[in-house]
């Protein structure tokens, strides 16, 4: 269902740009209400299952894995006996070594990483985890009492504020990418407390501390993507949104494919700022 609602995710702007040509969608509606279930409400609520598991490929480097949850329609009246709750499961493999119970369908006693539970999330919400890789992420979703479970969205986003192919304009200042150092989930979390804490209030870092990123840097990490972009704009950058936002599609490729990087390396290489 395509609509208008904040709750919903936008479409990729070349396939939303696509579907209004195509007379699927309108320019006021462009975002798409969909999910992932595990079409629990065939089977009783006191039932195990069916659950649901997603395996995502990590690639080197760090990366923030989010997943992104709205609950559309397990609200009240005649839909409230659907109920929202459920279990959110982390596991990581090595690259070539899944978890056996995916395959096999076997009862899962693997230990996961992390555990969430996630109930109602009338709003939207989203979970963020930090991931390395190259590993194979399972993200398991098992449903507590409720008629199905769901899933809106999985994105796995690079740490790097401006990542490839977004790092070939030109800056009116030094770019540092990263200058934080390898460390993992609890420690990064206490550099961007530190980073929140002095750089976001002008002051220095103290002595003896590592150097911290720039402010522009500190609003990317703890998700003040407004005010990240009116920085970077401000150092003569074009914000990543309103680059993604500019992209259309050009009538022949099938842009719900996987044609999104090659789309934007393309206009990016004719637009370079």
């Amino acid at each position: 269902m395509y609509t208008d609602n904040p709750k919903s995710l936008e479409m990729p702007r070349t396939v939303f740009d696509a579907y209004v040509k195509q007379g699927r969608s309108t320019w006021a509606t462009d975002r798409r209400q969909a999910d992932w279930n595990d079409a629990g409400e065939q089977f009783p609520k006191t039932h195990e299952g069916p659950d649901l598991y997603i395996s995502v490929d990590v690639p080197t480097g760090e990366y923030t894995l989010s997943l992104y949850d709205y609950n559309k329609d397990g609200h009240g009246l005649n839909n409230a006996y659907r109920g929202r709750d459920m279990t959110v499961s982390i596991f990581s493999r090595p690259v070539g070594s899944p978890l056996a119970f995916v395959q096999s369908g076997a009862v899962n006693t693997e230990k996961p990483v992390v555990r969430r539970r996630l109930r109602d999330f009338w709003g939207g919400m989203y979970q963020r985890f930090y991931v390395r890789g190259p590993a194979v992420v399972t993200i398991g979703c098992r449903r507590i009492n409720s008629a199905n479970l769901m899933l809106s969205a999985v994105l796995l986003d690079k740490l790097d504020e401006r990542p490839a192919p977004f790092d070939t304009q030109s800056s009116t200042r030094p770019r540092v990418a990263d200058s934080l150092p390898p460390v993992y989930a609890a420690g990064r979390a206490l550099l961007d407390a530190e980073c929140e804490r002095f750089n976001l209030a002008g002051k220095a870092p103290p002595a003896g501390r590592h150097p911290l990123p720039d402010p522009e840097t500190c609003q990317f990490s703890l998700w003040q993507f407004a005010a990240w972009e009116r920085s970077q704009e401000a150092h003569g950058l074009r914000s990543i949104r309103s680059i993604e936002q500019a992209l259309r599609w050009d009538g022949v490729r099938q842009v719900t494919k996987g044609k999104e990087l090659e789309i934007l390396s393309e206009y990016l290489t004719k637009h370079p700022n």
